[in-house]
Parts: C-alpha cells; sequence; structure tokens
C-alpha cells in the first residue's frame, strides 16, 4: 500500500484529469457491440450505483462517493458524505483484456475488520436504453471471507467534474 495520503490524492485529482485522455470506447446498443479495444471506463471520476441513474440529483448524490479512475487504470474510491465513518473506502487497479472482453480488478477493501483483498472481473454492456451495465463477478482472496464469491449488476456513471470538486470543496470546508 502506497505511503502518499488519501487526502493528497484526492487533491491532486483535478490535476491529473487535466492531463488524462479518454479512454472510453464507443458505445453500442444490444447484443451488435464491436469488440471493445479498451475499457469504457476511462479516467476521471466514476459512481457505481447498482440501479440505473438518469436524474442529475440522483447522479449528484452518487457522486458524493466517487472513484477517481487514472489512465493507467489504478483507482480509489472516497467518501465525502457527513455519514463516512472512513473516507478512503477501497484502492485498486484494473486492466482490460479485449481479447476476452473482460477487465480484471486486483483491490484493497477497507472495511470494519481492516483491510479486505479481493479479485473483480467484470463485463460490460451497453443496455437498450444506453446505460453502461457492468455484470461484475468478484472473489475475497484473504480474510475471513476467503474465497467468498458474489455477482451483481452495476451501472457506472461519469461524475461530473463540476459536481466531484464541489463535494471535495464542502468537505473540506467543513
Amino acid at each position: 500500500m502506497s505511503a502518499i495520503r488519501p487526502g493528497l490524492l484526492v487533491a491532486l485529482a483535478p490535476l491529473l484529469l487535466q492531463f488524462a485522455t479518454d479512454a472510453s470506447a464507443g458505445s453500442c446498443i444490444g447484443g451488435d457491440c464491436p469488440k471493445l479495444t479498451s475499457s469504457p471506463v476511462g479516467a476521471g471520476y466514476w459512481a457505481w450505483p447498482r440501479k440505473k441513474l438518469s436524474a442529475a440529483s440522483d447522479i449528484a448524490a452518487a457522486c458524493r462517493s466517487p472513484a477517481f479512475v487514472a489512465n493507467d487504470g489504478s483507482y480509489i474510491t472516497v467518501d465525502f458524505t457527513a455519514r463516512a465513518p472512513q473516507r478512503l473506502l477501497e484502492q485498486g487497479s484494473c486492466q482490460f483484456d479485449a481479447e476476452r472482453q473482460t477487465e480484471r480488478c486486483d483491490q484493497i477493501v477497507r472495511g470494519d475488520g481492516g483491510y479486505r483483498h479481493g479479485v473483480l472481473t467484470i463485463s460490460y454492456a451497453t443496455d437498450e436504453d444506453g446505460a453502461l451495465k457492468a455484470s461484475v463477478k468478484g472473489e475475497a482472496v484473504d480474510g475471513p471471507k476467503k474465497g467468498e464469491r458474489v455477482a451483481f449488476d452495476m451501472y457506472p456513471v461519469r461524475c461530473p467534474d463540476t459536481v466531484v470538486l464541489e463535494a471535495m470543496r464542502s468537505f473540506f470546508s467543513k
């Protein structure tokens, strides 16, 4: 785990975005999708709700706990909500496999019992309404839940920079 303070990473995120290139793949509808050459989740701030969001207010609320994704696929997830007992929720690194059309993420999740390591395998599709859908399969690789497997769907949404920056400002002004 890095010796860099999480707050420093969050503070530097807006600067990193200025130099980021978007690796997003184009979207498609239904099953006639061209093969992805890179992850549809490019550099920037992302929320990962388990239900589709379309209203700006719902997206803004979800973006108070954003993941900052860097160009190299590494990420941190932070929580700027008042109820958060801790601010750094998880960190990890994801690599997209164009041949298999999946993304593998190795992650460290901070929970009540300390840190846990896990592996996620994600397949992406675009629903008919245009929403990006991530079908996630995960496995705990250590700790009391070692070997436990989960599967669920999420609907990643790109967070507007202004929403995340306002959440940061309100958090640091308290």
